[in-house]
């Protein structure tokens, strides 16, 4: 080999381990700025690992009648988590929530209110059958309330037309009686 050839392979030798030198700091330095950086998890993922927790929670939270509750974390969980399916999910359970017959903190138009949202955001939800079935029992719910209510209504009309009839022969039996009551005085006043 020449001094010539064995100075330029040197040098390129030399070029290469720089080059190499480069690619390894800039590669150290790209991974040590993704240390301070948290990857971003997969929203759906993060969802599916807090659903059931948060189900869990809120059904407790049903169960001892604190209906309300219930309904605002499942609230906060379709809120934090608006695209995933457990938001549907948290729709559902909401509804459904809604419809018991022990809360007393939500009506049947407030659970069809929340049906209709979820059959509008999720037309192809896996839930839209069950829901459509629930939707159509509480509109039946809610028409019967409806007649209970005027019947009741129309009771308490009767019950007080009653009263008031009642009332009325009460006044007239008082009077007839103190009419008969001066008849009775001045016919003995009359008589020797």
């Amino acid at each position: 080999m020449t001094a010539r050839t064995s100075g330029g392979a040197s040098r390129l030798r030399a070029r290469v381990v720089r080059a190499g030198l480069v690619v390894v700091v800039l590669a150290s330095l790209g991974s040590t700025a993704c240390i301070g950086r948290r990857r971003p998890e997969v929203p759906t993922a993060a969802a599916w690992r807090e659903w059931p927790v948060t189900l869990d929670r809120a059904r407790r939270l049903a169960a001892g009648g604190a209906y309300a509750r219930a309904d605002s974390l499942l609230a906060g969980f379709e809120h934090s988590w608006t695209t995933s399916p457990e938001a549907e999910e948290s729709r559902y359970w909401r509804a459904l929530l809604m419809l018991d017959p022990s809360n007393t903190q939500a009506s049947t138009a407030d659970a069809i209110a929340m049906i209709d949202r979820y059959l509008a955001t999720a037309p192809a939800g896996a839930r839209r059958g069950e829901l459509e079935l629930l939707r159509r029992t509480a509109t039946l719910l809610q028409a019967l309330r409806g007649e209970a209510q005027a019947s009741k209504t129309a009771q308490e009309a009767d019950a007080k037309a009653r009263a008031e009839e009642l009332q009325k022969l009460r006044e007239e039996l008082a009077r007839t009686q103190a009419e008969l009551e001066r008849v009775r005085k001045r016919v003995i006043r009359r008589t020797p």
